[in-house]
């Protein structure tokens, strides 16, 4: 593939400084130095530990065509923009053909939910008729055909590609998670969504904002690229969003007959979430396949999202008990015999908090988690998290979550302080292996096992090594081993 710079500059803007001849034949586009070729368009990005500037020279003298800046530099072949993060978006963009222009983008945000919520939504337009695409954490889909996913929102070059690959397909929707990384990298630039879906928000990802604020920041951001929003108003911070968004908005409540949409006769039983979805002249039973209160939200914001995109209430309420769950969250382990095992990504206090309030109703014996706290991310959660699983569970083991650089021990000393004194039998067994194998052999029949933090994730990452560790796969063989399976 091939494109001259000022085709792929027109909807990129400038700062006046031009030194690159527009008509130069572009044969890639990177930000990485290494990647450099012959022709290659370099786009000068600057990270936390390298400034791409400091590289430019180097990549014209590689063979790279043109250089795009934001400082001027003493350059041939350079291009000053006011933001390099967002041309480079842009850039792709043109390179693929701008795929996004011939596709209803549907967004997803928020801390907890975004990918149950998401999948959720592309079942419907799938039962409703619609070729649709799925960008998000577990997998990325076009129609029903899954594809790996190594981040919740992809890299520049990666989600146009995909999104081009949707078109090729004849998808005429994609839904997208959006990380509240990638609004702040501006990897969303010059997308605009029809919907734009808010979840919840709680601490996460300090390791990355400076400040809670930040975090609510750059997610508020990705309201001002949509038509129009749906929002949870049982979170604490809807109000405030509401409030400081251009886009209109439907809300959504489990409990506030002032909001747009509302659940009403809510069962909840050990698998599903029944409830009565009224709002806007219309009436929904709506069925949904997974358990928790968080659930009726999750069903609810997936639902209002598909109405307000014209799918009729009557093929909501026929897909959704279709449902078939995302791996790795609320996934039942277990085939029936002996305790129950459940797998789930909760790695927030308040995802924590939220799938162990599911299940402590639903214990006739103990009810254990096992979990950890991630390395080289945010500390302030950690003790936090201990105090949720002290408050709810009755045996806690900890272990392991992705220690990276960080001595796990230490780690898992920071969980113990919001344990301690809280008298819940705690055993400390960092290999997350042997812990697995530990709590399965000390729960009795009618006990519930909640394995947090991990969920559909296929690796361990301890040092600078990834080290495969496929948890639904390992807790399935030990419970076969074991004749429980």
């Amino acid at each position: 593939m091939e494109r001259k710079l000022l085709e792929l500059m027109q909807d990129v803007q400038t700062a006046g400084f031009w030194t690159a001849d527009g008509e130069r034949i572009i044969t890639r586009i990177t930000a990485d130095s290494r990647q450099v070729v012959p022709g290659s368009l370099f786009v000068c990005i600057r990270g936390r530990h390298t400034d791409g500037h400091a590289l430019a020279a180097e990549a014209l003298r590689m063979g790279a065509a043109a250089v795009v800046c934001e400082r001027a530099l003493d350059l041939p072949e350079a291009v000053l923009v006011p933001d390099t993060r967002e041309a480079l978006v842009r850039l792709f963009a043109a390179w693929y053909g701008h795929p996004e222009r011939r596709l209803r983008l549907v967004g997803v945000t928020g801390t907890n939910g975004k990918t149950t919520v998401s999948a959720t939504i592309h079942h419907l337009l799938g039962r409703a008729g619609y070729r649709a695409g799925l960008i998000g954490t577990v997998s990325n889909r076009i129609g029903e055909q899954p594809f790996g996913a190594d981040r919740t929102t992809p890299e520049p070059e990666e989600l146009y590609a995909l999104l081009a690959e949707n078109v090729r397909a004849g998808c005429s929707f994609v839904v997208m998670e959006c990380s509240s990384q990638a609004l702040d990298q501006k990897r969303l630039a010059g997308l605009w969504f029809e919907r734009m879906i808010f979840t919840n928000l709680s601490q996460d990802h300090l390791d990355y904002h400076p400040t809670l604020e930040d975090y609510y920041r750059a997610k508020r951001s990705a309201f001002f690229q949509c038509d129009r929003a749906v929002v949870n108003l049982d979170d604490p911070i809807a109000g405030r969003l509401l409030g400081e968004i251009p886009c209109g908005a439907l809300t959504c409540s489990a409990g506030q007959a002032r909001a747009d949409f509302t659940a009403q006769t809510i069962e909840r039983t050990a698998d599903a979430v029944r409830f009565v979805l009224t709002g806007a002249g219309t009436i929904g039973r709506i069925e949904y396949p997974m358990p928790g209160a968080f659930s009726v939200l999750n069903a609810m914001e997936a639902a209002v999202c598909c109405l307000s995109l014209g799918i009729p209430m009557e093929a909501i309420e026929r897909a959704m008990p279709g449902f078939p769950g995302v791996p790795g969250r609320m996934e039942r382990l277990d085939r029936g015999e002996g305790c129950r095992v459940i797998c789930d990504y909760a790695h927030t206090p308040d995802g924590l908090e939220q799938l162990l309030r599911t299940y402590r109703p639903l214990v006739k014996g103990k009810l254990w988690l096992l979990f950890g706290c991630g390395g080289d991310r945010d500390r302030a959660k950690r003790p936090l998290m201990g105090r949720t699983a002290a408050r709810y569970a009755d045996r806690i083991v900890l272990t392991s979550d992705n220690p990276r650089t960080e001595d796990p021990m230490r780690i898992l000393e920071e969980v113990l302080a919001g344990i301690a004194g809280s008298g819940v039998s705690c055993q400390v067994i960092p290999d997350r292996l042997e812990a697995i194998k530990w709590v399965l052999d000390h729960a009795r029949k009618d006990d519930i096992i909640l394995l947090a933090g991990k969920g559909h994730e296929r690796s361990q990452l301890l040092g600078d090594r990834t080290v495969a560790f496929d948890e639904r796969a390992i807790v399935r063989r030990l419970l076969q081993e074991k004749g429980k399976g």
